[in-house]
């Protein structure tokens, strides 16, 4: 499975060769280690995985000072404590060399006894991260956030810090740390963000007219699982309101692309692809109910084995083609329609990574253009990122959330907003911080 791959990696990447431990304790070989706190997102210390037998877990590795040392007696280190004042310090930072906020950043030492030990932590607003309490030696750092991973390798001194990254202390994610795939929109251009920090993806076409290249992507097990991240936008012009084959292969093929640790992030109109995928998750509020469409032409819906009448171009996977679709394909293509009004609204930012990215816990978000969808509830399992309450009503709704459909599986995140027509600093930030937990 994915995720297992990803362990591997992570693994190999934190396997430390000629660390000195103190001279009474030989350092023992180590297995490849794997962080404990996981590598899809950052679960809360209560979810940690179980850790292998001997090794412990710092934010902060160094000795603390106590009474005997502070009377110039020497304590005997604790078979969990590391005993070493070296340390490593750096920047995590994005493809193009941006800041990256509360990035997950670990390290493989070993204690003053030779056992090993993980020391961790994660980044300040600024990207800044210090690791302590190192053994002295060739070190690998691994800095992680949601599905995307770098690495530095390090000389730890015997005491002082280091520079991770080379002189300017940067450990920056590569633009193909993680395979992502986006299927394109009408109102919306998440893409847009992934190239302004520097990543690599793969881009589908997908809008009212044109959408048989995503619906091909989706269709096709085979070529979906070679991804990491789906990104979904706003008028995708996939429908998935409809009751045929053709759609149920591609909800199939989601549930199992997030089961099986891709993870997925959608905005707006495009929400079946949250509540069609995984029903009673999340409950949207449309302004009309749009009932399952039966007896649709299977030119609207299909992406691979579609009937020789469609038409397909020679390069089914080229923009700016429909086949012969007919025109009733268009208004399936539209999504479910949201009520949300245009406004300006006071977002609370509910959870702490974003009150950290910002630094505060409100953001000001203007919905420029009426329609949005709004979310009327949500499942405890989920986790509220952003709520706020919608113009010219008085009820605070989710606007942005994340959630793992089942356990050991990736994620699916969600926003009421999008970057194209509502682009701004604001909006940016908040999506930008979001993939970045995927």
């Amino acid at each position: 499975m994915r995720r297992d791959r990803l362990s591997r990696r992570l693994g190999l990447a934190l396997a430390v060769s000629g660390l000195a431990a103190c001279d009474s304790a030989p350092a023992p070989a180590v297995d490849a280690f794997v962080s404990p706190s996981g590598l899809v997102g950052r679960p809360d210390a209560t979810a940690l995985p179980s850790l292998p037998p001997g090794v412990a877990v710092f934010a902060d590795a160094t000795r603390p000072v106590d009474a005997a040392a502070e009377a110039g007696t020497e304590p005997e280190p604790a078979p969990d404590q590391a005993c070493f004042a070296g340390g490593a310090t750096g920047i995590a930072c994005t493809p193009d060399g941006s800041a990256i906020a509360e990035a997950h950043v670990v390290a493989q030492t070993h204690d003053c006894h030779g056992n090993p030990v993980a020391v961790e932590t994660v980044s300040g607003s600024d990207g800044r991260f210090v690791l302590r309490g190192l053994a002295p030696g060739p070190t690998r750092i691994v800095v992680q956030s949601g599905r995307f991973l770098a690495e530095a390798t390090v000389e730890v001194p015997e005491s002082g810090t280091v520079f991770a990254g080379g002189g300017n202390g940067k450990v920056c994610f590569t633009s193909d740390a993680t395979r992502i795939a986006v299927l394109g929109g009408t109102f919306d251009h998440a893409e847009r963000i992934l190239t302004a920090m520097g990543f690599d993806h793969d881009r589908f076409c997908g809008d009212l007219g044109d959408a048989l290249p995503a619906r091909r992507l989706l269709q096709d097990w085979d070529r979906l699982k070679k991804y990491d991240v789906l990104v979904v936008n706003c008028g995708s012009g996939v429908s998935l309101r409809s009751d045929d084959p053709y759609t149920e292969q591609t909800l199939d093929n989601l549930r199992r692309f997030v089961r099986e640790g891709g993870s997925m992030y959608v905005s707006d109109l495009s929400a079946d692809f949250v509540g069609r995928v995984w029903p009673g998750v999340v409950d949207f509020a449309p302004t009309r109910t749009v009932p399952l469409a039966t007896g649709t032409d299977a030119c609207c819906v299909c992406g691979v084995d579609c009937p020789e009448r469609c038409l397909l171009p020679d390069d089914p996977t080229a923009c700016g083609t429909t086949g012969d679709a007919p025109a009733s394909c268009r208004e399936l293509s539209r999504g479910l329609p949201g009520g949300g009004k245009s406004g300006l609204v006071t977002a609370n930012l509910e959870a702490a990574f974003l009150q950290r990215t910002f630094e505060a816990e409100q953001v000001q978000i203007r919905f420029d253009l009426s329609g949005w969808m709004e979310i009327d509830r949500i499942e405890s399992g989920v986790e509220l990122l952003v709520s706020g309450v919608s113009p010219g009503q008085d009820t605070v709704r989710p606007m942005m959330l994340i959630f793992r459909p089942e356990p050991g599986g990736g994620q699916v995140a969600y926003t009421s907003f999008h970057t194209s027509a509502q682009a701004g600093e604001t909006i940016d930030a908040l999506i930008r911080a979001l993939l970045l937990r995927l």
